[in-house]
């Protein structure tokens, strides 16, 4: 069962990264059609309205692929400390502090925020580029 659930933790990690990537391939498509002068009226609005949900469904399947390798990682954390296994899946600024490194600048911040903050900077370009076409 730990063999499982490690994978499927490892599934849920990488496809919490795979989100970020896919949308912003999809913003910058959309945010072209969007902003561009030789696109229509109706495409302008509708291709910034487009970028606007995609960036919010990013947002929302990027926390909850999170939740889920968190919830994966915590039980088997747990499962680890429960048998005085090495503690391999404990948390990343445990290992971190572990190794007697500090993070600094940016690396302080987590990951996920800073992309949840970036897909929303897009999702209000869009939104912006399809209010301003009407």
């Amino acid at each position: 069962m730990y063999q499982v659930v490690a994978a499927r933790r490892q599934n849920f990690d990488s496809m919490l990264w795979q989100v970020p990537a896919l949308s912003l391939t999809a913003q910058a498509f959309l945010l072209v059609i969007a902003l561009g002068s030789g696109s229509g009226h109706l495409a302008r609005i509708a291709a910034g309205l487009l970028s606007a949900v995609t960036a919010l469904m990013s947002v929302q399947l990027l926390l909850r692929q999170r939740l889920h390798e968190l919830a994966d990682a915590r039980w088997l954390h747990n499962f680890e400390e429960s048998r005085g296994w090495e503690q391999i899946h404990r948390h990343a600024r445990d290992r971190v502090a572990a190794a007697g490194l500090r993070p600094r600048g940016l690396a302080k911040r987590p990951s996920h925020r800073l992309w949840i903050a970036g897909l929303f900077l897009f999702g209000a370009t869009g939104l912006a580029a399809a209010l301003a076409a009407l």
